[in-house]
């Protein structure tokens, strides 16, 4: 029996994010279609020591989505003031805080593509609005 999606999604757990997330997989109309794993920091743990049990899990976790869905796309989604990073307190200013945290996910994109070079990974910035809604941005 063979059970197939398209996606994965690495977002983050933060409970903030949620009506936002589901609310944008149905406009870009992966609803249905998404393996997900939310885990603190979405991204952290799979870059900051991928040896260690977290990380350990984590890509298996992955491994699995990969090996019984065949995915061919693994989306993640960082976000503004991220508590597993210590939130925008632990940086000097919004703009070190978004940096840090694209550095790891362009890590976690290097790191994704040497185990699966065929799969696409398309990576995503959430920030919150004057509007206290949530905007997410496409990251080259």
């Amino acid at each position: 029996m063979s059970h197939q999606c398209s996606n994965l999604l690495i977002r983050p757990m933060d409970f903030r994010l949620q009506p936002a997330i589901e609310k944008w997989l149905d406009q870009k109309g992966y609803n249905g279609d998404t393996d997900m794993i939310a885990v603190a920091g979405a991204c952290k743990d799979f870059v900051k020591d991928p040896e260690n049990c977290m990380g350990t899990y984590l890509w298996s976790e992955l491994d699995t989505s990969y090996r019984l869905h065949q995915i061919k796309k693994i989306i993640v989604i960082m976000h503004q003031d991220c508590g597993a990073y210590g939130g925008e307190e632990a940086f000097e200013n919004k703009e070190a805080e978004k940096k840090k945290l694209l550095a790891d996910l362009d890590k976690f994109k290097d790191l994704a593509l040497e185990k699966y070079p065929e799969i696409e990974v398309e990576k995503y910035w959430a920030a919150e609005n004057d509007q206290s809604e949530w905007d997410f941005e496409s990251i080259a």
